[in-house]
């Protein structure tokens, strides 16, 4: 059993899910992945303002159509993600300390990749919403939002607890900037 998370760059310029595995290939593959957590760079992207709905894939049914839904996600402009996100790095950066430093210069260089260069960010965690029910999950978000804001406070605590960055029997790496693709950045999996 899993929850997916994904980190994706569009141009579609609506939330959606874009991606189908069995027909797209690596042509419009999530930026990056995780697993029942919400990696803490990914969330530097968004602001408050950036949660919505979209439609998102549902599975099939019985005679192979693909079925949709519609959920919460956090949708903005290439642009303002990187402006959110360059007003947070450095405060992100001082709390998470020296020992985590590659991942964030690894997050770094992923969106200055030929990988990041579509006009919108978006985070798609329908299933992971699923597990705590729409409501609790958006105040989960308004909360690690705060949080990030802060960079302190109970929003940034629930933010690096679901991140588990500081589980030692996890990935650190994970919670802070998720997984990718696209072998070629030499991400450290």
């Amino acid at each position: 059993m899993s929850a997916p998370v994904f980190l994706l760059n569009h141009s579609t310029g609506t939330p959606t899910w874009i991606y189908d595995r069995s027909t797209a290939g690596d042509k419009g593959a999530p930026l990056a992945e995780a697993n029942y957590q919400v990696p803490i760079l990914w969330m530097a992207l968004f602001t408050d303002a950036n949660l919505t709905t979209g439609v998102f894939g549902a599975g099939e049914d019985a005679s192979g159509k693909r079925l949709t839904r519609t959920g919460l996600t956090l949708f903005t402009t290439r642009q303002d993600a990187l402006a959110t996100y360059a007003r947070r790095k450095d405060g992100i950066r001082k709390k998470l300390g020296p020992a985590r430093a590659q991942y964030i210069d690894d997050w770094e260089r992923l969106l200055g990749s030929r990988f990041a260069q579509e006009t919108h960010f978006q985070i798609e965690f329908s299933e992971l919403c699923d597990m705590s029910g729409e409501a609790e999950f958006e105040q989960e978000l308004r909360s690690w939002i705060n949080g990030l804001d802060r960079l302190g406070g109970p929003g940034w605590e629930a933010l690096c607890n679901q991140a588990e960055i500081d589980n030692p029997t996890a990935s650190p790496h994970l919670g802070i900037r998720g997984w990718i693709p696209h072998k070629e950045l030499g991400w450290e999996e």
